[in-house]
């Protein structure tokens, strides 16, 4: 599944290669026994729009029909997905997978035969692209099928527009990865039951995979990944259950294919009312600015991350200044602006503002009453976390 950057250079790309060079004939390819081979390494594409039939063959699609048909072997062992993406991003394409070698026979007799298909309403926020995907968890993709290297397919891809342009088609192969490890209290080291793994590719968070642990606190979790994983650069693992702050960790492209080998441990930390500086430390600030310091993204994601795993925390944000005691006005202000700040950023992301209380309490509680330096000096403009209620 591409993310939205990499589909619109894509399709720019696409629309520019247009005026470089012509397009592939795709016009002959009505039948199955006339499907055209492509090749499952490259990009095929872009195309000459599909040929418009008035046929009954295909039970799958209207009477009138816009198709293009397509062979192909599995280049690998994996799982496969690919994305059709049309020249214009209005067009409506539905497809139709089939699995097997001179089955053409078969499938104009009984389309029941097909392993996946879509026939999702084109969305505008999809630019029209459609396929196979790791879960199939959006409506324009069906989920990825488990290949041998030389498994023969059939493609039939239909635009139900008549009037319609052509398209590129691009495949992927993942590779399944086995992840083990265990899940306990930080504090006792007691083994947590039925805590909850999760795994996300960082540049799509819907490619996600999750995993229970059972009473020994032990796990043992499926996910696939990308076979060129030095393309994308993180993925994020981590651990949650009921009243404890969840448990992180990233890991990065390079690891990847040592990850089976290892053995997570994921340490949680029971939450409390009141501060918790270990598991939601503070967050810091510019000088006379409610502008953040460098390393506060970290920090807001977790944030963000824990209001939404737990409903019912309320939450106050205290805001703090670096000025002289007594605290003035201007301190006052100032340190709410940057509770506000933060508060802000939470309600922005569908946190309800009633669960989030703020207080600018200036320079009243330094840190370091008579700092020496500009190290100390940060740590007094700060914004901390209080528990109200859990």
């Amino acid at each position: 599944m591409k993310k939205n950057i990499v589909l619109m250079l894509f399709l720019c790309v696409a629309s520019v290669s247009l005026l470089a060079q012509s397009l592939v004939d795709i016009s002959k390819s009505i039948s199955c026994e006339s499907a055209i081979k492509i090749s499952t390494t490259e990009i095929f594409g872009p195309t000459t729009a599909p040929t418009t039939i008035n046929t009954t063959d295909n039970k799958m699609f209207a009477n009138t029909q816009n198709i293009v048909w397509y062979k192909f072997e599995a280049a690998e062992d994996g799982y496969l997905t690919f994305s059709i993406y049309p020249i214009d991003t209005l067009d409506n394409y539905d497809f139709v997978l089939y699995k097997g070698k001179d089955i053409c026979k078969e499938i104009t007799s009984d389309s029941k035969i097909a392993i996946r298909s879509n026939f999702y309403r084109n969305e505008s926020v999809n630019q029209g692209v459609t396929g196979l995907a790791i879960h199939g968890d959006k409506k324009s993709f069906s989920e990825c099928v488990e290949v041998k290297k030389g498994d023969s397919f059939y493609l039939l891809l239909n635009n139900i527009y008549e009037s319609g342009s052509g398209h590129s088609i691009e495949f992927e192969y993942l590779k399944p990865y086995i992840l083990r490890g265990i899940v306990v209290d930080r504090e006792s080291k007691i083994p947590i039951n039925n805590a909850k793994l999760t795994w996300q590719n960082m540049r799509d968070k819907s490619e996600t995979f999750t995993a229970l642990t059972n009473k020994k606190g032990e796990f043992e979790m499926n996910v696939l990944i990308q076979k060129e994983i030095f393309t994308f650069p993180r993925y994020y693992f981590y651990a949650y259950t009921d009243a404890y702050f969840f448990s992180d960790t990233v890991i990065l492209s390079k690891e990847i294919p040592t990850i089976e080998n290892s053995r997570f441990q994921f340490e949680l930390t029971k939450i409390k009312e009141g501060y918790n500086y270990e598991s939601l430390p503070n967050i810091y600030f510019e000088p006379n600015e409610s502008d953040l310091s460098t390393g506060a993204d970290k920090i807001l994601k977790d944030l963000l991350m824990l209001m939404e795993l737990n409903p019912d925390i309320t939450l106050q944000i205290d805001g703090h200044t670096n000025g002289f005691y007594p605290s003035t006005l201007v301190d006052e202000v100032l340190s709410e602006d940057r509770a506000k700040l933060i508060k802000k950023y939470l309600t922005d992301n569908g946190i309800d503002v009633k669960r989030i209380s703020t207080r600018g309490l200036g320079s009243t509680k330094l840190i370091y009453k008579t700092p020496e330096d500009e190290i100390q000096e940060g740590f007094n403009r700060r914004v901390e976390f209080f528990i109200l209620k859990f």
